[in-house]
């Protein structure tokens, strides 16, 4: 959870995710496929959009996440409660102190469990196999090939969650509540 989806514009951050994902996407499909460049500024204006959209509902539901964990603390306290829950020393001030552990135990009781992560591999291996197996020209595994690299960043994403979040929000738990 970061700082910049409660302090920066609304706005800011979904184009941040969305237009390069809009210009990557128009580059790929307009490169790699025979598709007139028409339909490949398409695509990439619909991906770039639904980035977009992801990344909005991701920070909406951030700020939901923190107004849920400490209530209406002013904005300052909160953003020193978000670092606070992260790392770095425990803080002196026991408002800031409790509302970095609310929001801890709130986002441990949010992060996904390893079945849920264990479930990705299966997916991941079953687009590896349609790669490999494929007798398809270039083009296509080109475009079978950018699933394939997003289902293992995927991958990589959920385990970090479901292996190491976990432990470091019980350690951060500890160091909070043992002042």
């Amino acid at each position: 959870m970061h700082t910049s989806s409660l302090t920066g514009s609304r706005w800011l951050l979904p184009l941040a995710a969305g237009l390069p994902a809009a210009v990557i996407v128009a580059l790929f499909v307009g490169f790699s496929t025979p598709a007139p460049w028409t339909a490949a500024l398409i695509c990439g204006v619909i991906a770039g959009a639904l980035l977009a959209g992801l990344r909005d509902h991701q920070a909406q539901a951030q700020r939901e996440l923190i107004r849920n964990a400490v209530g209406d603390l002013p904005i300052d306290l909160v953003v020193s409660a978000l670092r606070a829950m992260r790392k770095g020393a425990v803080p002196a001030d026991p408002e800031i102190r409790e509302a970095a552990l609310n929001i801890a135990e709130y986002q441990l009781t949010l992060t996904p469990s390893r079945s849920v992560a264990m479930s990705v591999f299966p997916l991941t291996g079953a687009v590896l196999a349609i790669v490999s197996a494929s007798t398809a020209p270039d083009w296509v595994l080109l475009v079978f090939a950018l699933p394939t690299l997003l289902a293992l960043a995927c991958t990589g994403v959920l385990l970090w969650q479901a292996y190491y979040l976990p432990r470091h929000l019980r350690e951060r738990i500890r160091r909070l509540t043992s002042l």
